[in-house]
């Protein structure tokens, strides 16, 4: 299979004997890896795979990614939704770690233009600077 260089692959296997009058005799178990691949490629498995691939994840270290690997396998075997709605969460979650990361960055770009501003290296002004960028908050 092709993928993008970031990809979350959740694997999709059926477990139980599906009976139409017992909707608990048959459940899903999802399991989620997270795939860094040079070549875009991926092996393919017996299992159905569905692949979560949205641009934020380009903004997203990789050690974030991996505490993101965890938290979907929790969101995803969490059998009091479904599994669209589960998917919305994933996303919901991928968007908001990415918006985090940029922000940070943002803020730090607006800390160096204000240090620039100064030209002055002591360390109480980098530290006033850093209160002072304009930013409304500090992100911790």
């Amino acid at each position: 299979i092709t993928i993008p260089p970031k990809a979350f692959i959740i694997e999709i296997e059926s477990v139980g004997e599906y009976d139409e009058y017992d909707s608990n005799s048959h459940w899903e178990v999802f399991t989620c890896r997270l795939v860094l691949t040079d070549d875009g490629t991926t092996p393919i498995t017996e299992a159905e795979q569905m692949i979560i691939s949205p641009e934020h994840l380009n903004y997203i270290s990789p050690s974030d990614l991996l505490e993101i690997e965890n938290v979907i396998n929790t969101i995803m075997n969490d059998r009091g939704h479904t599994r669209e709605e589960n998917i919305e969460q994933v996303l919901a979650l991928i968007k908001l770690r990415a918006l985090f990361e940029v922000s940070t960055i943002l803020e730090l770009a607006l800390w160096k233009n204000k240090m620039d501003e100064t030209d002055d290296s002591n360390a109480g002004s980098r530290r006033e600077c850093r209160v002072m960028c304009g930013a409304d908050g500090i992100i911790p």
